[in-house]
């Protein structure tokens, strides 16, 4: 059986259009098991036009390093420059992973941003984390970082393809 994986999603040049690229290009690769809602934040620590994020859980018959790559080619055929040196920049798409199986990603985002942990909740909310052995939905339930920049979108044009959206 393939690991369960789990990444962030983020964009704030032309939020749907880049978005939805990137979801439909994975759907061609792998099985999206479910998808969070979309939420609107302002950027962080730097100045520029607000992002989109979600979460998206996967079930991903590719090894790690070859998801990783693929998740590189979807941002740059996303207009995404192949250099990512400065974390402060505006984006197209950006494609993060969170966990592959039970092997987490390092991120500082994970866990010190609404932005991540609210979407990452609702897709994963029963997973536990594997080195803090407690679940995201608990980690976002006692998440002390600021939630009041979060907006949840209710009205976001999802592409054409089939998609689960996480029940609350």
């Amino acid at each position: 059986m393939s690991p369960t994986v789990y990444i962030s999603i983020g964009s704030n040049i032309e939020h749907e259009k880049n978005i939805n690229a990137g979801l439909i290009a994975l759907a061609e690769h792998v099985s999206i098991l479910c998808v969070s809602f979309v939420y609107e934040n302002p950027a962080v620590g730097f100045s520029a036009p607000p992002f989109y994020n979600l979460a998206v859980a996967l079930d991903c018959p590719l090894p790690a390093n070859d998801f990783i790559s693929l998740l590189n080619t979807i941002e740059i055929a996303n207009g995404r420059s192949p250099t990512k040196t400065n974390k402060f920049t505006s984006r197209t798409l950006d494609l993060d992973l969170i966990a592959y199986g039970s092997a987490i990603y390092p991120d500082e985002d994970t866990l010190s941003n609404a932005y991540v942990l609210a979407p990452l909740s609702e897709v994963a909310g029963e997973s536990v984390h594997p080195t803090l052995h407690k679940t995201y939905r608990h980690l976002w339930e006692s998440f002390q970082g600021d939630r009041t920049t979060l907006t949840r979108l209710t009205d976001y044009s999802w592409p054409s393809i089939p998609l689960k959206h996480a029940s609350l």
